[in-house]
């Protein structure tokens, strides 16, 4: 008899918030389940080789190499990339033959095509929702084809990172909230006293040449508009105005090959801000720098629960947000921060500020953000969502 297995499909494989979830996930069900596990990607990403080592990988979709002139041209004519990918799903639905597959798990909104080229397998399929409306509404139609209406199409259950996630998908999709099952992101254990550890964070400030003095208020995320890098540096322009000399900014994230992050650099610099505003780009250990933050900025316009809040909750940094703008919400309402008016920046900075004046006030909100961090410690966050699965594939839910 074939192996039971469960195919696991994620739009990338780039080390972004989504992607890094299923990894971990797959990481506890490698050692934890019974059931095999094979993993389709629609692309392919730096994270491919940690896929790799989890279960049997398929990509889908390479990017095509352009050749030059008539080449060129002859790959154009002939579509040359669309039917590199037509030969690739074909090879990857001969391949899934070989197993009995169980149950189908898409990770995110955007693998409607994947679900729409797999279709025939007679087996649930369940998605995994990180997305809000704005990310629906304009990021998941590439090639005028909509994904995530496939999504809906050929899925029958949902789990959802938030409640917003999960409001959003009952009132504008008209998903019944039976097959809505919520489950925040996981985050994994570490060292918090390493990282707290007093001269690791003076010597980080040093590195980035903070005094050791000043207080520190961070971001995080790609430079893209709804994760707010603009309002970041508005945040900061206000502080000056205020004379705050001893608040310095820190946003960690962003390529700087990427024209987003230059023209955030050319912002900073213009208001005069490159002493007081420190752009770093994404690292694979983040925690170096959210321990020498005292709040974090979540200025986000739009995030459904971001895996930031947790993390950074880990070392006890409280958050500011704005109201309406996602799950960072509900992590306020766990007494982990303050949500603050939507682009009230002043209102933002008030709270900011008050924080870093208050130290017993910082300090209760920590000790929230640590209790309710280690809560979400994917040893204890991976076993619900596995329960979950297992009373979908035998018909429960």
């Amino acid at each position: 008899m074939k192996s039971a297995a469960v195919l696991f499909i994620s739009h990338t494989a780039d080390r972004t918030g989504a992607p890094i979830e299923l990894l971990r996930f797959l990481q506890w069900a490698n050692a934890h389940s019974s059931h095999r596990i094979l993993i389709l990607l629609q692309h392919g990403g730096q994270m491919e080789p940690e896929f790799r080592s989890l279960g049997s990988t398929r990509v889908w979709k390479r990017p095509l190499k352009k050749k030059k002139g008539w080449l060129r041209r002859i790959q154009e004519i002939l579509r040359w990339e669309g039917i590199g990918n037509s030969l690739r799903m074909a090879c990857i639905r001969l391949w899934l033959l070989r197993f009995r597959v169980v149950l189908v798990y898409a990770n995110t909104a955007f693998v409607g095509e994947s679900l729409a080229a797999l279709q025939g397998f007679d087996c649930p399929r369940i998605c995994r929702l990180h997305e809000l409306e704005y990310t629906l509404r304009n990021f998941c139609y590439p090639h005028g084809f909509n994904s995530f209406q496939q999504t809906l199409y050929f899925c029958g259950d949902y789990i959802a990172v938030s409640d917003a996630v999960v409001s959003n998908l009952h009132k504008s999709y008209g998903v019944a909230l039976d097959r809505i099952h919520k489950v925040h992101g996981s985050i994994v254990s570490v060292d918090t006293d390493h990282y707290l550890d007093p001269r690791r964070i003076l010597a980080m400030k040093e590195e980035l040449r903070i005094p050791r003095e000043a207080y520190v208020v961070g971001g995080c995320g790609w430079i893209q508009w709804r994760k707010g890098p603009d309002l970041f540096v508005q945040l900061a322009n206000i502080a000056d105005r205020l004379g705050r000399d001893d608040v310095h900014f820190v946003w960690l994230g962003g390529d700087p090959q990427h024209l987003s992050f230059r023209q955030l650099e050319f912002d900073v610099a213009r208001a005069g801000l490159s002493e007081r505003v420190h752009l770093i780009p994404h690292q694979a250990d983040p925690y170096p720098f959210y321990a020498i933050m005292e709040v974090l900025a979540m200025v986000s316009r739009e995030d459904p629960f971001p895996l930031v809040n947790m993390e950074a909750g880990l070392l006890g940094k409280p958050i500011v947000c704005f109201q309406g703008g996602g799950g960072s919400e509900e992590w306020v309402l766990k007494g982990c921060g303050r949500a603050v008016p939507y682009l009230n920046l002043d209102a933002f900075l008030r709270e900011i500020l008050e924080m870093i004046d208050n130290a017993a006030v910082r300090a209760e909100m920590g000790d929230h953000c640590r209790r309710e961090a280690r809560n979400l410690l994917v040893e204890r966050n991976a076993s619900r969502l596995y329960r979950i699965l297992e009373r979908i594939m035998s018909r429960e839910v």
